[in-house]
């Protein structure tokens, strides 16, 4: 512990600001102190506040983080990865809890489309993901084909349907099934639960759409943060494939039913949150 904090002090910094010194002697210290670095960044000391972003693939998550950074607003951020034990983990450690929320159907329609081999905004797909992905969209070329396989699918590619939006599965890397059960887990909620009952803990739960600039702006004033930039820009939009839709009522209707965990998620978040509306 104590040769750590002689290499941290004997280091030499380009930072010339006193906050960023502080923030790392703080970093030092808690790495000895067995504390998650994460919580440990520069804007965490120059805004003096702890807040957990849980990004949800694409619900905005993005663009809250951007106005977070942009911003300089002290944060953690847990998106992909391991999902709800890095949630689990974190939670004591941070007394804001934000996520952004958007109807799980058409959460999944976008991470369709978003992670798509033809035309999709992702082209960075893991090597341990990328077999399936292949065989996903060979068998759904559209996000109506995909949604159809809940209404009247058989076979293989009616397997690969239904496990891409399980949030247990191997293929939940693909970000379909990285939704809120995948983050909010029956041990993450009841955490949750329990802080924010106590007092311990708020939950900021912001709708995706128009009123999401005016929903983190709110928190901000109520937590006493002062900004920089108060405006929310649409990040991660501009690819072939970001307009399509499901074109059948019955297989949204389907999809929907299909991801009824989700919605019972989604729910309590709505019950928890401090700031919410209509995702």
């Amino acid at each position: 512990a104590l040769l750590l904090l002689s290499i941290c002090f004997q280091m030499t910094f380009s930072w010339d600001n006193r906050v960023n010194q502080f923030a790392l002697l703080a970093y030092a210290t808690a790495l000895v102190a067995g504390l998650p670095r994460s919580k440990l960044s520069s804007s965490d000391y120059a805004s003096g506040k702890e807040i957990l972003h849980v990004h949800v693939g694409k619900t905005a998550g993005a663009s809250v983080e951007a106005f977070l950074v942009a911003n300089r607003i002290g944060h953690t951020q847990v998106h992909v990865g391991s999902g709800a034990a890095r949630v689990h983990r974190l939670l004591k450690w941070h007394k804001h809890v934000l996520v952004a929320l958007r109807d799980p159907a058409d959460r999944v329609v976008s991470a369709f489309n978003w992670r798509h081999t033809q035309g999709g905004g992702n082209v960075n797909r893991p090597r341990r993901t990328r077999a399936f992905e292949n065989e996903l969209y060979k068998c759904f070329p559209t996000v109506t084909s995909f949604a159809m396989s809940f209404v009247n699918g058989t076979g293989r590619c009616n397997d690969l349907a239904e496990e891409s939006v399980e949030p247990t599965s191997a293929s939940s890397y693909v970000h379909i099934g990285m939704g809120y059960r995948h983050y909010f887990g029956a041990r993450v909620l009841a955490l949750l639960e329990r802080r924010v009952r106590s007092g311990e803990a708020k939950l900021y739960a912001v709708p995706t759409g128009p009123a999401i600039l005016s929903k983190v702006l709110s928190m901000c004033a109520r937590i006493g943060i002062p900004l920089r930039a108060p405006s929310l820009k649409h990040v991660n939009a501009n690819y072939l494939r970001h307009a399509e839709i499901v074109e059948s009522a019955e297989a949204m209707r389907a999809l929907r039913q299909r991801l009824g965990f989700e919605y019972e998620v989604l729910d309590k978040l709505h019950t928890l949150a401090i700031e919410s509306g209509p995702a």
